[in-house]
């Protein structure tokens, strides 16, 4: 799924109280953690817990 189709799947109370910009800063996060992989195609891939990834980003 895109990070868009992810987001109109949301309830509709919890899309009321967040952007779509916020909800795609929020996948980037789970991306930088090693939680969900973003494709090239745009799609999203939240990974399992057993398939997660520990990242460190140092700047």
């Amino acid at each position: 799924m895109t990070a868009s189709e992810l987001y109109a799947s949301l309830p509709e109370d919890v899309r009321n109280e967040s952007s779509r910009m916020d909800f795609e800063d929020f996948l980037e996060h789970f991306h930088r953690a090693g939680v969900a992989d973003l494709e090239d195609d745009g799609t999203v891939r939240v990974r399992s817990l057993g398939e997660a990834r520990f990242r460190r980003t140092v700047h």
